[in-house]
């Protein structure tokens, strides 16, 4: 019984680890994540007006 709850109490011991860092991690980049989206909406509506993006830098299509 003592070596099953050496086990569980690792197993618990790394998923409270990697749910603490992936959280941290969301966090940190949902405004990298913000910034993209609208980028993407912005490549979206040049692309709609039949420019071709592939020779556009994101500077210029913001």
């Amino acid at each position: 019984m003592r070596e099953e709850s050496k086990t569980i109490v690792f197993a618990l011991g790394v998923c409270l680890i990697c749910s603490i860092l992936l959280s941290g991690l969301a966090a940190g980049l949902k405004s990298i994540q913000t910034a993209n989206q609208e980028f993407d909406v912005k490549r979206n509506i040049v692309k709609a007006f039949g420019i071709d993006i592939s020779t556009l830098t994101r500077d210029q299509i913001e």
